[in-house]
């Protein structure tokens, strides 16, 4: 917030009028924010903003001479505005002594607190405090573990905490029983104290949390008191919402949060809801602004006389957008232009009863493009995998002798239908194109003629007889002269192919031929019908679009146990029971799954079948050998999860024929008797037999546990699940950096030891890395094997990287100035820090790795306080 002090100019984004964050420089050397000029080149505009200069190459470079004057200003201002706020805080609190009578010497001081001591802040009304004081008191009790007994006292004191409240989360206040007057008390506090205190606030958010989780659980973040709740109803048969404001909201003993809103807020009747993330009865708009565009849904008020208050909300779909205005279909089925965004200030929930009155409406029927509009879904939201733009579409068509061939056309367009389905656009052929629209269809039958073909994209097929492919043919009865056609490898000796073509003749090509024909970029030029008709044979650039059909995988068997790879407790990986409903095989010859999970409140899930997928688990029919080392998965309660509970996976560590020790991927060991509780396993009855009280009453040592895996025997000593693994990847401007993640399976093939990570965490994303003594892609952390720190020494430590995956990651750095308590570390991107070492053990554990080290707690560490890990030792 710059307050009432001038932004330099040359800090401003000359298209947002905002102070830039992240400047960017386009290729004629203009300065903008990168979230603005990517908007704008994302509109489809290809000249320069201010120049108007054309924009032959969109490509953006960082400015990081300026990124750093800004910062620098920042932080200038920011101490200046502390400064200034301290200084008024200080004012009021001795314009208030002055008015009780002056103090004595003596008296003030007596007003030094000593935040150490439990009882010291009773000494004196909260009133007395000092900006200094309070500030002190709250950066102890901040890190504390016993901050629910100082919030617990001070509620029974009843001291004025509003001081206090303003440096701490509204909902956490509240759930550690302050009351809804403090945190009525806590808006006006923040407009008074901030900036002062709103810095100090982001800094104990996160401890907070962690505290409350244990104490109490928080609410969803989009709760808070007072904002606006649009209640679905119906007028005159029409779908439309009503405007409301939530007035309170509490945990209930099933762990479900329940909602009280009045609405509407005119005529305003208590209404009692279940939060639920999508909601059939209410809509919470989000509190950030979501980005305008083609296929957003919006909501905008209209004048209703038949509903409630007068007037209602009503739902629509964006149709065109250019920047300024937006044309927006209702579900009405009414059209409105409206500018956007547009009287904003008609938005405030705090005045809505004034500013969203019925004549306030009615005077905007007069022009309908100042309605203020709220984006509640942004547009084009994420098709499946297949369809991206540009990609090859080989589309349906009759060439030569009216036979069935293959016109070469591109993905240009797609959007999500009513029903839920997926609608796109191809421009074929690519030399005399016209737009085409298909529905998106994941399993085609491979037994009917498809009307289109997207070639497999990210993976090559294998070639192989029986293989069905495709390969470019001269065809004069085509537009463009040629198409693509298709064919069934006959023969195949690992180089050349021999494949009968639709048309009856058989060629041989070498596989893989030119590749270079298949950059699809450029394929009107490389694939033209010159080009084609002078292609030798053996040149002939081959796509294998379907495997050799084979009969379906023995393990799919309709009905089975599937367990659906999640997130549970603090983000971390868990297993959700599914049912395999059914299974098809597509076009490409490989196999569709349709999975319900979890079986209480089910949801249709599609995966590809593969070997080992790392999407979801198939238990074997017949169960494995429990032995040390063995893979096994064991059922817990866990409020995170979809239906309230889940299964981990982990390895047998000890077993002694009766009992097994078991160590979870989440870190967590357990002692579990083998084999009990059998009747739970059995799928048919699943919904049934387990159940969240099921669940949550079994003790662990009678969970019932199924073996996955037999023991990896011969694995390196360093292959241990829940070990943290760093994974190399590129950060801020493209620095090399490390994401936090950890081990959760390993297996050998091929001689080679593979190791599966979850990283980074708070993710359900694996990758696939083989293990290496000297590994270059990744880095094994053992706490077994603590290494000395001391000068040259290679360390890691944690830094916020809004462009590394999760927001934050390792850097890797050598120690250049060691005095046995402090380490100054010079890190690969160019930065000099000292940090204290060893830091606190809790901060390097990774068995709650997800809750201590995130994107906010690590964005707010101070470098000194920042944990290194040593990963080669140092002189002593």
């Amino acid at each position: 917030d710059g307050g009432d002090v001038a932004v330099p100019e040359a800090f401003l984004c000359p298209i947002s009028r905002e102070l830039m964050l992240n400047p960017h420089m386009n290729m004629v050397g203009q300065t903008y924010d990168l979230k603005a000029i990517s908007e704008w080149l994302a509109m489809g505009k290809r000249v320069d903003p201010v120049t108007r200069q054309p924009l032959k190459d969109t490509r953006l470079v960082p400015n990081i001479a300026l990124r750093s004057q800004i910062l620098e200003w920042k932080q200038k201002h920011l101490d200046v505005k502390l400064k200034e706020c301290a200084a008024v805080v200080e004012n009021k609190s001795k314009a208030r002594s002055e008015g009780d009578g002056k103090q004595s010497t003596a008296e003030e001081k007596d007003r030094t607190i000593k935040p150490t001591s439990a009882d010291s802040w009773k000494q004196k009304a909260m009133k007395e405090w000092t900006p200094a004081e309070v500030k002190s008191f709250v950066s102890q009790i901040g890190s504390s573990e016993n901050w629910k007994s100082y919030a617990d006292d001070l509620h029974k004191e009843k001291v004025d905490g509003v001081v206090l409240l303003v440096m701490v989360d509204t909902e956490a206040a509240v759930s550690f029983g302050f009351g809804k007057i403090y945190a009525m008390a806590l808006s006006a506090a923040i407009k008074e104290f901030k900036p002062e205190f709103a810095r100090l606030k982001e800094m104990n958010e996160i401890k907070l949390r962690g505290v409350a989780k244990n104490a109490k659980n928080l609410p969803p973040q989009i709760l808070k008191h007072g904002i606006r709740i649009l209640v679905r109803t119906q007028s005159s048969g029409r779908i439309c919402h009503l405007e409301g404001r939530l007035v309170n909201f509490s945990q209930r003993s099933d762990g479900d949060w329940e909602l009280q809103v009045d609405a509407p807020l005119l005529a305003p009747k208590r209404r009692t809801f279940i939060y639920r993330d999508n909601s059939s009865e209410y809509m919470i708009p989000p509190l950030e602004k979501l980005q305008m565009g083609v296929g957003a849904r919006v909501v905008g008020p209209f004048p209703d006389l038949t509903a409630d208050g007068g007037w209602a909300w009503y739902e629509g779909d964006v149709k065109t957008w250019d920047g300024r205005k937006a044309t927006v279909q209702y579900t009405d089925g009414c059209t409105w232009v409206a500018r956007y965004p547009e009287s904003t200030h008609m938005l405030e929930i705090d005045r809505s009863e004034e500013l969203l009155s019925l004549p306030a409406l009615a005077a905007l029927g007069k022009n309908v493009e100042k309605m203020p509009l709220i984006v509640i879904r942004e547009g084009k939201a994420r098709p499946p995998d297949p369809l991206k733009l540009g990609v090859r579409v080989l589309v349906r068509s009759k060439g030569e002798s009216s036979k069935s061939c293959l016109l070469e056309g591109r993905l240009v367009d797609w959007k999500e239908t009513k029903e839920g389905k997926w609608e796109f656009a191809v421009d074929a052929p690519l030399l005399k194109p016209k737009r085409l629209n298909f529905v998106f269809e994941a399993e085609q039958s491979p037994n009917e003629e498809a009307k289109y073909i997207i070639p497999p994209q990210d993976e090559d097929l294998a070639m192989g007889v029986g293989a069905r492919v495709v390969g470019p043919i001269k065809d004069s009865d085509v537009d463009g002269g040629w198409a693509w056609q298709e064919g069934d490898v006959k023969t195949w000796d690992g180089q050349t192919a021999t494949v009968l073509f639709a048309d009856g003749q058989e060629r041989k090509a070498k596989y893989p031929g030119n590749q270079t024909l298949l950059d699809i970029r450029g394929s009107e030029q490389l694939l033209s019908e010159e080009a084609v008709t002078s292609l030798n044979t053996l040149d002939l650039p081959l796509i294998v679009v379907r495997e050799n059909r084979t009969a379906a995988p023995s393990c799919l068997r309709k009905g089975t146990r599937v367990l659906v790879r999640a997130s549970g407790m603090n983000n971390g990986p868990c297993l959700l029971e599914g049912r395999l409903i059914d299974y098809k095989e597509r076009f490409d010859g490989r196999w569709q799954l349709y999975v319900d999970a979890p079986l209480v409140d089910p949801k249709r899930r599609t995966f590809l079948f593969t070997e080992g997928g790392s999407e979801y688990v198939i238990p074997p029919e017949t169960e494995k050998k429990m032995e040390v080392g063995a893979r096994v998965v064991g059922c817990f309660g866990d409020r995170e999860a979809d239906g309230g509970w889940a299964w981990y996976e982990g390895d047998v560590t000890k077993w002694d024929g009766k009992v097994a020790r078991v160590e979870y991927t989440d870190g967590t060991e357990w002692m579990t008797e083998y084999p009990v509780r059998r009747e739970m396993l059995k799928i048919e009855d699943s919904e049934r037999m387990l159940t969240t009280n099921s669940v949550r009453q079994l003790h662990p040592t009678r969970m019932p546990l199924i073996v996955l895996k037999e023991a990896k025997n011969g694995a390196p000593e360093e292959l241990r699940t829940g070990k943290r693994v760093l994974v190399r990847t590129l950060g801020a401007n493209g620095a090399p950096c490390l994401l936090e993640g950890r081990l959760v399976d390993f297996e050998q093939k091929d001689g080679k030891w593979s190791m599966t990570v979850n990283s980074p965490l708070g993710t359900t994303k694996r990758r696939t890395l083989i293990y290496s003594e000297n590994p270059v892609d990744y880095i094994i952390i053992s706490p077994e094997k603590e290494l000395k720190m001391g000068i040259d020494a290679r360390v890691v430590g944690c830094f916020g990287d809004s462009q590394a995956e999760g927001g934050w990651a390792w850097y890797e750095g050598v120690v250049m100035g060691w005095d046995g308590a402090r380490a100054t570390v010079m890190y690969t991107d160019g930065t000099t820090w000292t940090s204290k070492f060893p830091p606190p053990a809790n901060l390097l554990s990774i068995r709650n790795s997800e809750g201590v080290l995130n994107r906010a707690s690590v964005s707010q560490m101070n470098p000194e306080d920042m944990p290194l890990i040593v990963v080669s030792p140092g002189l002593s």
